[in-house]
């Protein structure tokens, strides 16, 4: 959330295929521990080597923000085309309230949930459920006549 705060989509590609300093500095402080010693690192290996250990950074950048907001290479249907435009932050915010509100974590657990993470709960929660959508759980004809034979059974219209 802390990335989607900062940086639209657009911009945060551009910022790691410009190998920009700044936005490289933000990013990796986000994912650690020790913000000082990790921006005292950073600064000691750039003074000494430059753009070039900039760019050594970009692919693990890549890396940390497409698992960051949940993005694999294995969801195709991630990227899928669609009527409504992707936004970032309201994607984690759909996350975070299916974590909090649907699953009852907490909103530390949550936090410290990965998006994949909680995308595979939201799987694995769906398939203990059934889904209306999938025909395996639609009750057969026979199903449906003998619920409506109870239904008026139970109103008094039996026919």
């Amino acid at each position: 959330m802390l990335i989607a705060q900062q940086y639209s989509l657009d911009e945060l590609r551009q910022n790691l295929d410009e190998c920009h300093l700044g936005a490289i500095s933000h990013l990796i402080a986000i994912g650690c521990d020790d913000t000082t010693r990790t921006c005292e690192l950073i600064a000691a290996k750039t003074e000494r080597n430059g753009l070039c250990l900039i760019q050594d950074f970009t692919p693990a950048i890549v890396e940390f923000v497409k698992h960051s907001i949940g993005w694999t290479d294995d969801a195709p249907e991630q990227a899928a085309p669609s009527s409504k435009p992707f936004v970032l932050t309201d994607h984690l915010t759909e996350l975070f309230e299916f974590a909090a509100g649907v699953l009852q974590w907490s909103p530390a657990d949550t936090w410290a949930a990965t998006p994949a993470e909680i995308r595979h709960a939201w799987k694995g929660y769906d398939k203990m459920r059934g889904s209306a959508d999938d025909p395996r759980n639609l009750p057969s004809e026979a199903e449906i006549k003998e619920g409506l034979a109870t239904l008026r059974d139970l109103s008094g219209e039996a026919a």
